[in-house]
Parts: structure tokens; C-alpha cells; sequence
């Protein structure tokens, strides 16, 4: 029984985009969950996504985020980015009740 709790980040991976079979979920989920030295986990699998791949899940009409556009990394590695949605709040908006001097 797991006894550990998973990270929130780890949250995306619960459901299967339909972009994967369902053995290269599992492969992509296990390299994204590994402890790796050379990056980041992934915030999305999209980011691992490719132009190309995106236009032929396009094309089958399997891709789930057809908004996400690409750019190189410092690295020369092209990485898919997903633009911020209104669930994901982009900056601390102040309290609008607070007396002078209050945080």
C-alpha cells in the first residue's frame, strides 16, 4: 500500500490524453515521474509534444490542447507550452478591503 502522498503537480496524471496509447502513458508517465538531474518534471505532457505530433493528432483529431504553441529551450530541445488558463492565476491580486498600513 502506497503510504507516501503525490506531489500536486502529479495531478495531470490521472486521466490518459487522448493523444497516447495507453502503453506509451505509461512509459511517458513513469520517465516523467523519475528523479532526473538533467530537467524538470514536466508540467504537462504537452510540453514533451512536438509540432509535428501535435499536427497529426490534429489531423485524427485526438489532440486535446490544439492552443498549445512551441518554443526551444535553452538547450535547442523544442518543448511545448500551454498558455496560462483562468484556473491558473498569473499574479497576486492585492485585498481590496484593507486599511492603510494592514497586508
Amino acid at each position: 500500500m502506497r503510504t507516501t502522498k503525490r506531489p500536486a503537480w502529479l495531478g495531470y496524471l490521472a486521466k490518459r490524453p487522448a493523444c497516447f496509447e495507453p502503453i506509451e502513458w505509461v512509459q511517458w508517465r513513469n520517465a516523467a515521474t523519475y528523479p532526473n538531474l538533467v530537467r524538470q518534471p514536466p508540467q504537462s505532457p504537452c510540453e514533451d509534444c512536438t509540432p509535428e505530433y501535435q499536427a497529426a493528432m490534429l489531423t485524427a483529431k485526438r489532440c486535446e490542447h490544439p492552443e498549445a504553441t512551441f518554443e526551444r529551450d535553452a538547450q535547442g530541445f523544442v518543448r511545448g507550452v500551454l498558455p496560462p488558463t483562468a484556473a491558473e492565476p498569473t499574479a497576486k491580486t492585492p485585498p481590496t478591503n484593507t486599511k492603510k498600513g494592514q497586508k
